[in-house]
């Protein structure tokens, strides 16, 4: 018996491949957690796609690693997973336990945010650490994101910030409050952004309504990105990028 972590990439269902259409109909359970992106999905057409009825699951299901690998001794099992399976570091812990339990635990790859960002026209061999702003919560707002920008700016590197697509409270994080709360940590330590900053903002990136937009702050603060969403601030251009990023 074995686990299926696959990859439902950045759009729909309709971006499965055909080994992963082939793998879902081969499972006896079909299950899908979505708290690591917002993702279309007409459940419908999946099941006339692959013919399986689907089970939406929690994050804390899916984080429970030992039951979860335990339940794959009996039969195939199917969690599908936005973007590539290994993108988010909680699937990881489903391949340690596997080999723990001894139970093979297959990854079907797939695209995600970090290719399709590509299509700001920076090249992905220039980002460095990517940064996750989380939705902040009462007692919890931390800072951990900018150090990794402090560290990718000192090296001439691209940051690739994630902002958090979770509710909390029935509210998720904007792209204005983010860039806002980054604006208020960097003001109180290194000062490395300022109004001619290039913020390159994204929003839907590889679907139809993708949207690029590259400008300083002011100017994407003022403009509307739904979710999933996320900005780029560039390291050092060359005059291809440069060049690529007036487009927007």
């Amino acid at each position: 018996m074995t686990l299926h972590l696959i990859g439902m990439g950045i759009t729909d269902e309709t971006g499965l491949t055909i080994s992963e259409i082939e793998a879902i109909k081969f499972c006896d359970e079909v299950l899908i957690e979505d708290y690591t992106n917002v993702f279309e999905f007409d459940k419908k057409n999946f099941e006339k796609i692959t013919g399986k009825k689907i089970k939406e699951v929690s994050r804390e299901f899916v984080e429970d690693s030992e039951k979860l690998i335990s339940s794959a001794k009996e039969k195939d099992i199917a969690i599908l997973i936005s973007g590539d399976p290994l993108s988010a570091t909680t699937h990881y812990e489903l391949l340690v336990e596997g080999k723990k339990q001894n139970v093979e635990v297959k990854v079907y790859h797939n695209s995600s945010v970090f290719s399709a960002i590509s299509a700001t026209g920076l090249s992905l061999y220039k980002f460095g650490a990517t940064a996750s702003i989380p939705n902040p919560e009462e007692n919890f707002k931390p800072e951990s994101f900018y150090e990794l920008f402090e560290k990718n700016k000192k090296e001439g590197f691209h940051t690739l910030f994630l902002i958090d697509p979770n509710e909390k409270k029935g509210k998720r994080l904007t792209m204005e409050e983010a860039l806002e709360w980054l604006i208020q940590i960097d003001a109180k330590k290194k000062k490395l952004i300022n109004s001619k900053t290039i913020i390159v903002a994204c929003s839907n990136l590889g679907r139809a309504k993708q949207k690029i937009v590259s400008g300083n702050l002011e100017k994407i603060k003022k403009i509307d990105f739904p979710h999933p969403c996320c900005f780029v601030i560039p390291g050092e251009l060359n005059f291809k990028e440069e060049e690529y990023l007036k487009l927007f």
